[in-house]
């Protein structure tokens, strides 16, 4: 049985009796390290996820902003004769195409697991509703008709070049933003066709 020193004060440690305290003061630095590297291995997965969580809300954000530009500028489409409207309609259908292949496409890229769909869904949703309210507006005042839930979640597949071939990149918008999307453009639709 080996005796024991008592705690060595400075290596905050009880040293065996086969060590001096000067040694045991030694091995602080390797403890601190060894502590330092688990915290570093820990602390790295959380600040990815903080990182993907702020360029989300980024994307998000600057969705929603240009959708409400869209919208505003397809509530002008009928305030106007039917030639304009068809180049306000027209010029909306490409700025909806630009936010696809940007802010959307940048967003499914960041959402590489169905598992970070479920935990990143709250970073992004409100910019997915901004979109929904727009793309379905649009087609609305195009067609007379609602644009499905299915036919615009088949809208949302994307092509990236990695390198040696191409990845498919998926975005799903849920049916409850669908949902809250329709319910802003039925409001849209009443405040613009009503008579006042």
């Amino acid at each position: 049985m080996l005796n024991k020193l008592p705690c060595c004060p400075t290596a905050n440690r009880v040293v065996p009796a086969n060590e001096t305290c000067m040694e045991a003061e030694s091995h602080v630095g390797e403890d601190q390290l060894s502590t330092e590297s688990i915290f570093g291995k820990l602390c790295t997965p959380f600040l990815a996820s903080q990182d993907k969580a702020e360029r989300l809300v980024k994307l998000s954000r600057d969705t929603t902003v240009e959708s409400k530009r869209i919208i505003f500028q397809l509530q002008r489409a009928v305030t106007v004769d039917a030639e304009k409207n068809k180049g306000i309609i027209y010029d909306a259908e490409k700025r909806l195409l630009a936010l696809r292949k940007t802010h959307l496409k940048g967003i499914a890229k960041e959402l590489t697991s169905s598992d970070d769909v479920l935990r990143f869904l709250r970073n992004y949703k409100a910019g997915l509703q901004e979109f929904v309210e727009a793309a379905v507006f649009c087609e609305f005042l195009k067609s007379r008709e609602f644009l499905t839930w299915e036919k615009l979640n088949a809208s949302l597949v994307f092509e990236a070049d990695v390198g040696n071939g191409f990845s498919t990149y998926r975005m799903f918008i849920p049916a409850e933003d669908y949902t809250m999307g329709l319910a802003d453009v039925a409001g849209k639709i009443l405040s613009v066709f009503s008579p006042s």
